[in-house]
């Protein structure tokens, strides 16, 4: 089989677009995010049509979410120790495999439903190692100085996969009903793999000394650097307030008669917006990053509090979209920031860490924002987040560590 030239001895190529071992991750990624995007759609559609329980809805997203919580920081500890490469592949063949039982149990006249629970746990696993390999194996495949670039264009991919997939998703579960949708899915996770295989390598591992030292420091970077600390705090600050948008929105939009194409169409703008709002911010990172950090998310919090008070619906959409290119702002310089801070030898396990951290946010934001919507109201709870937003920047404008992050490569050895 031809690889694709990825030789850890030479430097890679100066511009990221005649880098083909990252032309072919991102494709790799892209991929994937589609799959992934169509998943997350026909996810509750097949779940509404066959019981209609939000109990069952809301066990199987618990299920996706659990790995990443119980299994984030081994996974990202295995990524800087561990053949990427091979991690990549073979967590996308289990993937392909997993994914394709849920047409597969309509086939044989199974619920699809129960195979859908049944394989929910070990694919948020592999969803896991996926990720964690996929990011600690990008440091090997661009020069230092091109990182937070890169990582910025591998997000706008996946943002770009998620505009994409749910309009699949929609039409096809129209069409060959939302247990079929899934084999698009295992198709992409298949497709994945087959890209990931033409990549000669993604890093040596790091091997050495016991697992539990390597989390150890991937752990005390992430906590104790004083750059890092500020970093994850407004990340884990954002998720929180962030949770909690869509919903709101939904509820607040239907309490004033617009209808749910029109609340699809607020939805799509925000995704619009997003991939608008990591162009922007790569162009700008170089400019006073912090502070384009930053005001991003102060004027995001203030699009949210207007927000909150608009009751037809252009305004609504047109302050979604702006919302979303400011949030998206925010988090691409947010990642491109704790990209160039964190030490390449370290890129899986503070990776982990972060996302971990990320995903219990999003959770207690979800919950949290779900029991205030029920207590108050959903324009409410969109003004809530912009206070937590503006609250969040003003907290942070004065940390003299942050202040000295730059968007610069990072150290190949961990400090």
């Amino acid at each position: 089989m031809t690889t694709l030239p990825d030789d850890p001895a030479r430097e890679p190529p100066l511009r990221l677009a005649a880098n083909r071992p990252f032309f072919a991750l991102a494709v790799a990624q892209g991929v994937s995010a589609i799959g992934d995007a169509v998943t997350v759609t026909a996810t509750p559609l097949l779940i509404a049509q066959t019981t209609g329980s939000g109990a069952q809805i809301g066990l199987i997203g618990a299920l996706q979410l659990t790995p990443l919580l119980v299994f984030g920081l081994l996974a990202g500890t295995l990524a800087d120790r561990a053949d990427r490469r091979r991690l990549m592949l073979w967590s996308n063949v289990g993937r392909a495999i997993l994914t394709g039982l849920v047409p597969a149990a309509v086939l044989i006249g199974r619920s699809p439903v129960s195979a859908l629970i049944a394989v929910s746990f070990p694919l948020g696993v592999l969803n896991a190692t996926y990720l964690s390999a996929y990011r600690a194996g990008l440091t090997s495949m661009v020069r230092l100085e091109q990182l937070p670039s890169a990582a910025s264009y591998l997000q706008a991919v996946v943002t770009l996969g998620y505009m994409v997939g749910p309009g699949v998703a929609g039409v096809l579960a129209a069409t060959i009903g939302p247990a079929n949708v899934f084999a698009v899915d295992a198709a992409s996770f298949a497709l994945s793999a087959l890209v990931v295989a033409f990549i000669r390598t993604l890093g040596a591992p790091s091997g050495g000394g016991p697992m539990m030292d390597d989390l150890r420091a991937g752990l005390a970077f992430t906590f104790l650097n004083r750059q890092m600390r500020p970093l994850v705090a407004l990340v884990v600050i954002e998720a929180v307030a962030n949770a909690p948008l869509i919903p709101s929105l939904t509820i607040h939009m239907l309490k004033h008669g617009m209808t749910p194409s029109t609340i699809g169409v607020a939805v799509s703008a925000g995704a619009a917006g997003a991939v608008a709002g990591i162009v922007i911010a790569t162009r700008l990172s170089r400019w006073r990053p912090i502070a384009v950090l930053l005001g991003s998310l102060a004027l995001a919090g203030g699009v949210n509090l207007t927000m909150g008070a608009l009751t037809t619906a252009p305004a609504v959409i047109v302050a979604s979209l702006l919302s979303s290119v400011l949030n998206a702002s925010f988090l691409c310089l947010s990642l491109m920031l704790r990209t160039s801070v964190t030490p390449a030898d370290l890129a899986g396990r503070v990776g982990a860490a972060v996302t971990v951290l990320s995903v219990a946010a999003l959770a207690a934001g979800t919950l949290g924002g779900g029991l205030l919507i029920d207590w108050t109201s959903g324009a409410f709870v969109i003004q809530c987040s912009g206070v937590v937003f503006i609250l969040g920047a003003l907290l942070f404008a004065g940390s003299a560590p942050l202040r000295a992050a730059t968007v610069t490569a990072p150290s190949r050895a961990a400090p």
